[in-house]
């Protein structure tokens, strides 16, 4: 793909690629970067398996991962307003599923890292475009501060929190004001629903459906004619994420029924039982609404593909998907504040404000493949994260939401 000069300046790929020289200890994710130097070097402890993860790495398709890289929607929409754009080096984030001497290594992720320059010439952002182990483009970092990264995705939109090293975490929780579902001027689509979800979870990668995925929040259904919901459902739930599952609505025989309306102060959080020194494939859900004065609370749900999560999600989501593979449209709302967003890491609750966040907002195109034009509209933004681990998502529109892809174009 041709990269425009008048959108993105002259792109050039520097750097060589060099050893993995930085590596954590076994029963953690392991952050391996291509890097230049390293004075301390690795640990005693992790260098018992440095050589697998080194193979690991050296495995890669580097040319294709930073082609892909390039010509994805991503690259092009993120470098918008940007000057001289330099490839810049490589990570890798893998996990070592079996401990040395056997040295079992999974990648996570690949993140191809560029560097951003400001009319002056100085340094101005770092944009890091994250694949898969196959190198299919997943999303994208824009990083302008030390460490807070922006994103952007289709369906979703929020902060995901996790530590630098990326320990483990074990608890998600966080208030938030149950959004007030609203039709559209347009019309909701051909299904005619409208659909909204808020929820707090555990992840083992960044945009949750790219590895283990344990959740658990509101929901609601808006049958809609015009601006004005006919009918409305509200609802409580939770899920594993399961290939071919789905989430379990709360009721009696699953926890008991839940019952929230606009504006309700809700509370959620998912929680490993490793924390209780319980197992830790076991994941205990609980949803109140305060307002109602009803809760659901489903413990002890098993769920081997995540014994060890690593990144919190706080999330406003467009979460209908249709048997077709597109989506409801998402409904129409005001504010969705959350409130104290905390997690448990390290023996310790804090706010999120005190670890590593990425800040998503939801965005769609006609074209969100890039192939006619780049061009996005924000669906729902997000707004500043306080020190007390509160921000709140804001909705601006619902166009493009019902189906993305190429658009017909």
């Amino acid at each position: 793909m041709k990269v425009p000069d008048s959108k993105v300046g002259a792109l050039r790929l520097i750097g060589t690629f060099a050893m993995l020289l930085l590596f954590f200890g076994a029963s953690s994710a392991n952050l391996a970067m291509a890097a230049t130097n390293n004075s301390s070097g690795p640990s005693p402890q992790a260098a018992t398996c440095e050589s697998a993860v080194a193979s690991t790495y050296s495995a890669m398709d580097r040319p294709t991962a930073i082609s892909n890289a390039i010509g994805s929607r991503e690259f092009v929409n993120d470098a918008v307003g940007y000057q001289n754009i330099t490839f810049s080096s490589i990570f890798q984030i893998d996990k070592t599923t079996k401990p040395y001497p056997t040295c079992t290594e999974q990648v996570l992720s690949y993140n191809v890292v560029f560097t951003l320059h400001n009319s002056t010439g100085g340094w101005a952002a770092n944009l890091v475009i994250t694949e898969s182990q196959n190198l299919a483009v997943l999303g994208s970092s824009l990083q302008t501060q030390a460490v807070s990264f922006a994103n952007h995705y289709v369906d979703w939109g929020g902060y995901e929190a996790y530590t630098s090293s990326l320990a483990t975490i074990d608890y998600a929780a966080s208030y938030f004001y149950q959004p007030t579902a609203a039709g559209l001027s347009g019309g909701c689509g051909s299904s005619g629903t409208c659909n909204i979800g808020t929820w707090v979870g555990l992840e083992s990668a960044l945009g949750g459906p790219n590895g283990g995925l344990a959740q658990d929040g509101t929901g609601v259904d808006c049958v809609a004619s015009g601006t004005s919901c006919t009918s409305s459902s509200y609802f409580a739930w939770y899920e594993l994420l399961v290939s071919g599952g789905g989430a379990t609505i709360c009721s009696p025989s699953t926890g008991g029924t839940v019952t929230p309306s606009g504006g309700d102060l809700i509370f959620a959080s998912t929680t490993n039982e490793a924390l209780n020194s319980g197992s830790n494939t076991k994941y205990d859900f609980y949803i109140d609404d305060t307002n109602s004065l009803t809760s659901c609370y489903m413990a002890g749900n098993s769920y081997t593909s995540m014994a060890t999560p690593t990144y919190s999600a706080f999330i406003v989501e467009n979460a209908k998907q249709l048997a077709n593979g597109y989506f409801d449209p998402l409904a129409g709302f005001g504010t969705a504040p959350f409130v104290g967003a905390t997690i448990y890491t390290g023996g310790s609750y804090s706010t999120i404000n005190n670890f590593v966040t990425s800040a998503s907002n939801m965005e769609n195109s006609a074209d969100i493949l890039g192939i006619c034009s780049p061009t996005l509209t924000t669906n729902v933004g997000y707004g500043g994260l306080s020190s007390s681990g509160s921000f709140t998502m804001t909705y601006a529109s619902s166009q493009y939401t019902p189906s993305y892809g190429n658009g017909g174009c």
